[in-house]
């Protein structure tokens, strides 16, 4: 077994879209906390991630959850992950008996997707007050 240290933000997200791209979802889900930034990002690693975010036409189960992960992740930094969301976590919920142990999202990070619209189509919102009523969320 190798180890493979990213001592920058830009190494991180350059071995993390290397991973997506092999179909190594599991190494995605561990790097994806790696890519996390407060400050503003250099070219390259705007460049990189612009790479990353076309890889949504990878329609495989685990790249969903990976993606949903992602968009977790990076929530609320400078990098703003363009695929739609919710899209993504109906394909999610469409897949979810395919998807692997290790890439599932926990109740608690659906619910969070989830609560990030209000408008949300009734098999979503249904999902959402479930959801909420597991965790012990007020107003689902």
């Amino acid at each position: 077994r190798e180890f493979v240290s990213t001592p920058t933000l830009g190494s991180a997200l350059y071995l993390l879209l290397l991973r997506f791209l092999a179909g190594q979802y599991e190494e995605v889900l561990r790097l994806a906390g790696s890519c996390m930034t407060d400050g503003t990002t250099t070219e390259a690693e705007a460049l990189i991630f612009g790479q990353l975010q076309k890889l949504d036409d990878d329609r495989t189960p685990d790249a969903h959850a990976c993606r949903l992960r992602l968009s977790l992740a990076l929530h609320g930094t400078s990098f703003e992950c363009k695929w739609d969301i919710f899209a993504e976590l109906a394909q999610y919920f469409d897949k979810e008996p395919l998807i692997s142990a290790s890439c599932r999202l926990s109740p608690r990070e659906q619910y969070r997707i989830l609560t990030r619209r209000d408008a949300l189509p009734p098999v979503l919102l249904a999902r959402r007050r479930c959801l909420a009523d597991l965790l012990g969320e007020e107003g689902g």
